[in-house]
Protein backbone atom coordinates (compact mmCIF):
# COMPACT_ATOMS: atom_id res chain seq x y z
CA UNK A 1 0.00 0.00 0.00
CA UNK A 2 1.58 3.87 -1.05
CA UNK A 3 0.82 6.72 1.29
CA UNK A 4 1.18 9.75 -0.71
CA UNK A 5 2.28 12.86 1.34
CA UNK A 6 3.83 15.99 0.86
CA UNK A 7 3.76 19.61 0.92
CA UNK A 8 2.43 22.55 -0.80
CA UNK A 9 3.30 26.08 -1.07
CA UNK A 10 0.93 28.81 -2.45
CA UNK A 11 1.64 32.51 -2.76
CA UNK A 12 -1.09 35.11 -2.37
CA UNK A 13 -0.77 38.86 -2.76
CA UNK A 14 -1.37 40.95 0.40
CA UNK A 15 -4.20 43.56 -0.47
CA UNK A 16 -2.57 46.40 0.82
CA UNK A 17 0.76 45.32 1.09
CA UNK A 18 4.31 46.72 0.91
CA UNK A 19 6.34 47.82 -2.65
CA UNK A 20 9.14 48.30 -2.55
CA UNK A 21 11.48 49.15 -6.18
CA UNK A 22 15.02 48.24 -5.81
CA UNK A 23 17.27 45.29 -8.06
CA UNK A 24 16.67 41.85 -7.95
CA UNK A 25 18.91 39.92 -6.49
CA UNK A 26 18.35 37.17 -8.60
CA UNK A 27 17.47 38.51 -11.94
CA UNK A 28 19.60 41.86 -11.88
CA UNK A 29 17.04 44.17 -12.83
CA UNK A 30 15.58 47.22 -11.17
CA UNK A 31 12.01 46.15 -10.10
CA UNK A 32 9.15 46.80 -8.04
CA UNK A 33 9.01 44.50 -5.41
CA UNK A 34 5.13 43.43 -3.75
CA UNK A 35 4.67 41.92 -0.63
CA UNK A 36 2.86 38.36 -1.01
CA UNK A 37 1.64 35.69 2.02
CA UNK A 38 3.33 32.08 1.51
CA UNK A 39 1.57 29.62 2.97
CA UNK A 40 2.55 25.80 3.47
CA UNK A 41 -0.07 22.94 3.28
CA UNK A 42 0.37 19.27 4.45
CA UNK A 43 -1.25 17.01 2.14
CA UNK A 44 -2.30 13.51 1.86
CA UNK A 45 -3.00 11.91 -0.76
CA UNK A 46 -3.51 15.04 -2.36
CA UNK A 47 -5.76 16.62 -0.18
CA UNK A 48 -4.79 19.69 1.62
CA UNK A 49 -4.95 18.50 5.40
CA UNK A 50 -3.53 21.05 7.39
CA UNK A 51 -1.96 24.92 6.67
CA UNK A 52 1.40 24.67 9.28
CA UNK A 53 3.46 27.71 8.26
CA UNK A 54 2.77 30.89 6.44
CA UNK A 55 5.15 33.85 6.03
CA UNK A 56 5.32 37.29 4.09
CA UNK A 57 8.11 37.67 1.14
CA UNK A 58 8.47 40.33 -1.04
CA UNK A 59 8.30 39.10 -4.78
CA UNK A 60 9.97 40.18 -7.45
CA UNK A 61 7.97 41.82 -10.54
CA UNK A 62 9.59 41.05 -12.94
CA UNK A 63 10.93 37.31 -12.25
CA UNK A 64 8.78 36.52 -9.61
CA UNK A 65 11.60 35.57 -7.16
CA UNK A 66 10.50 35.76 -3.06
CA UNK A 67 13.16 36.82 -0.67
CA UNK A 68 12.46 37.92 3.05
CA UNK A 69 13.42 41.63 3.07
CA UNK A 70 13.18 44.25 5.77
CA UNK A 71 10.24 45.41 5.05
CA UNK A 72 8.50 42.21 5.87
CA UNK A 73 11.10 40.55 8.15
CA UNK A 74 9.32 41.02 11.57
CA UNK A 75 5.58 39.99 10.34
CA UNK A 76 3.94 36.86 11.07
CA UNK A 77 0.51 35.93 9.42
CA UNK A 78 -2.33 34.49 11.14
CA UNK A 79 -2.43 31.05 10.17
CA UNK A 80 -5.87 30.02 9.17
CA UNK A 81 -7.07 26.82 7.89
CA UNK A 82 -9.28 27.67 5.28
CA UNK A 83 -9.37 25.39 2.93
CA UNK A 84 -8.17 22.41 4.37
CA UNK A 85 -10.22 19.44 6.05
CA UNK A 86 -9.12 21.08 9.65
CA UNK A 87 -10.69 24.17 8.06
CA UNK A 88 -13.97 22.16 7.39
CA UNK A 89 -13.91 20.89 10.77
CA UNK A 90 -13.35 24.19 12.39
CA UNK A 91 -16.02 25.59 10.50
CA UNK A 92 -18.56 22.62 11.02
CA UNK A 93 -17.92 22.99 14.83
CA UNK A 94 -18.40 26.65 14.92
CA UNK A 95 -21.50 26.29 12.67
CA UNK A 96 -22.86 23.43 15.34
CA UNK A 97 -22.15 25.88 18.14
CA UNK A 98 -24.09 28.75 16.70
CA UNK A 99 -26.85 26.61 16.02
CA UNK A 100 -26.86 25.32 19.42
CA UNK A 101 -26.38 28.48 21.20
CA UNK A 102 -29.08 30.14 18.89
CA UNK A 103 -33.00 29.93 18.94
CA UNK A 104 -34.64 26.89 21.10
CA UNK A 105 -32.32 25.07 21.00
CA UNK A 106 -29.97 27.68 22.72
CA UNK A 107 -32.70 27.70 25.26
CA UNK A 108 -33.08 24.66 26.15
CA UNK A 109 -29.46 23.92 26.79
CA UNK A 110 -29.28 27.35 28.52
CA UNK A 111 -32.55 26.05 30.79
CA UNK A 112 -30.18 22.85 31.18
CA UNK A 113 -27.39 25.10 32.16
CA UNK A 114 -28.82 26.92 34.67
CA UNK A 115 -30.69 23.21 36.24
CA UNK A 116 -27.46 22.08 36.47
CA UNK A 117 -25.72 25.23 38.32
CA UNK A 118 -28.43 25.13 40.77
CA UNK A 119 -27.80 22.18 41.60
CA UNK A 120 -31.88 20.60 41.27
CA UNK A 121 -30.45 18.24 38.54
CA UNK A 122 -27.20 17.08 40.78
CA UNK A 123 -30.17 15.91 43.18
CA UNK A 124 -32.35 14.24 40.85
CA UNK A 125 -28.95 12.47 39.42
CA UNK A 126 -28.26 11.72 42.75
CA UNK A 127 -31.89 9.91 43.32
CA UNK A 128 -31.65 8.35 40.26
CA UNK A 129 -28.03 6.73 40.49
CA UNK A 130 -29.20 5.18 44.05
CA UNK A 131 -32.30 3.61 42.42
CA UNK A 132 -29.94 2.36 39.98
CA UNK A 133 -27.29 1.21 42.70
CA UNK A 134 -30.17 -0.82 44.49
CA UNK A 135 -31.46 -2.21 41.43
CA UNK A 136 -28.10 -3.98 40.71
CA UNK A 137 -27.91 -4.88 44.02
CA UNK A 138 -31.03 -7.07 44.36
CA UNK A 139 -30.11 -8.43 40.60
CA UNK A 140 -26.82 -9.01 41.70
CA UNK A 141 -28.26 -11.08 45.14
CA UNK A 142 -30.72 -12.93 42.87
CA UNK A 143 -27.84 -14.74 40.92
CA UNK A 144 -25.88 -16.02 43.97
Amino acid sequence: MWIIIGDRSRTEPVAGGATARRPCPKCGAMATFHEHRVLKTFRLYFVDILNHDARHVMVCGRCHAAFITDEVAGRRPELDQRGTVVGALQGAARRTRDVATSGAIGDAVRKGRAAIESGAVTEQLGDAAAQSRDALRRLWNKRR
